[in-house]
């Protein structure tokens, strides 16, 4: 993986995290309002920022910030996932579904996914 992909998905995930934090601590697009979570996913596009401040002489610590924050929103979109499948599972033993789109961070969980292809393509790129 070049130096040029590495500040490309670094910049990528800074800015997309960024919106998605904003998104949901205000509640704009799809996601219910939780600025408790939204300031976790804004930590997690800080870990992107601060890869970008590393130089390019040594771009294994880039790929370092590039492979932590990968992890992290892989992390968070398996918690997000396990928070809508207990919100279901409650609905179902007390009888009733109290589940609707906005439940389930949509965007997160796309970031998620696709952070989860980056971080194979940066573990590779390691060996």
């Amino acid at each position: 993986m070049s130096a040029r992909n590495v500040t490309i998905l670094l910049i990528f995930f800074t800015v997309l995290l960024s919106f998605i934090a904003l998104n949901t601590i205000f509640g704009l697009f799809l996601v219910d309002t939780n600025p408790a979570f939204g300031i976790i996913i804004f930590v997690n596009a800080l870990i992107y920022f601060y890869g970008l401040f590393e130089s390019n002489s040594d771009p294994k610590r880039r790929k370092a910030h590039l492979l932590i924050g990968s992890y992290f929103s892989y992390l968070l979109a398996i918690f997000q996932l396990l928070f809508v499948f207990a919100s279901w599972l409650n609905g179902r033993i007390e009888g009733y579904c109290s589940i609707n789109l906005q439940a389930l961070n949509l965007p997160l969980v796309v970031t998620g996914l696709i952070a989860s292809f980056v971080n194979e393509q940066v573990k590779k790129a390691y060996n």
